[in-house]
């Protein structure tokens, strides 16, 4: 089956188009940016480098291929924030008006998810949110039957552990290479994406 984007709705392309890049933000997210900025800016300055790594490890994967990227020609990144502003709008008890995002979020795992993001303090719920797009992304790829979905998603857990990797945490660099809030993070995303 093609990735093509006929094959998916509006709202399930955009997921789509999204989910390697917010799979991997939901591990920058995970930890205080205003407490840990130099490893912030580390991660997020070493995700287009981890991006065309994992482009060339999957170089028969079409899925790895047409959404690994952070090419402004295919991500729109004026609007780039639109899903998860929506995911984060539930967390505060707000209502949406997207149906078929509405619809994905009640599925018992992502309403789990939906439920210990609402609960979690403001970065991790962004976190959450980034993470919710993901396993979205997981469920319309799982209902299409996508062939190449497994080796997608391990791309997106790869690229995802690779970049909590990058910078040693905590103040000055001086803590482990990979925080307990990062760990977390990354056990959501195992659990929930392979």
């Amino acid at each position: 089956m093609s990735s093509s984007k006929e094959n998916y709705t509006e709202f399930e392309s955009e997921c789509l188009k999204l989910s390697a890049l917010f799979g991997s933000t939901s591990i920058i997210l995970a930890d205080n940016m205003f407490t840990n900025f130099k490893s912030f800016a580390k991660e997020f300055g070493a995700m287009e480098s981890i991006f065309n790594g994992i482009v060339k490890k999957y170089p028969s994967n079409s899925l790895v291929q047409e959404y690994f990227t952070l090419d402004p020609e295919k991500i729109d990144m004026t609007n780039v924030m639109q899903i998860p502003d929506q995911i984060y709008s539930v967390f505060e008890g707000k209502g949406i008006s997207n149906s078929e995002l509405k619809a994905y979020l009640e599925i018992p795992s992502i309403r789990k998810l939906k439920e210990e993001g609402a609960a979690a303090g403001l970065f991790k719920r962004l976190s959450y949110a980034c993470m919710i797009v993901a396993v979205i992304a997981k469920k319309i790829l799982e209902d299409k039957s996508h062939e190449e979905r497994g080796e997608f998603f391990q791309a997106i857990y790869d690229c995802a552990e690779e970049i909590a990797k990058t910078a040693k945490e905590g103040w000055f660099g001086l803590g482990d290479a990979v925080s307990k809030n990062e760990a977390a993070i990354l056990a959501k995303l195992k659990e929930n994406l392979l």
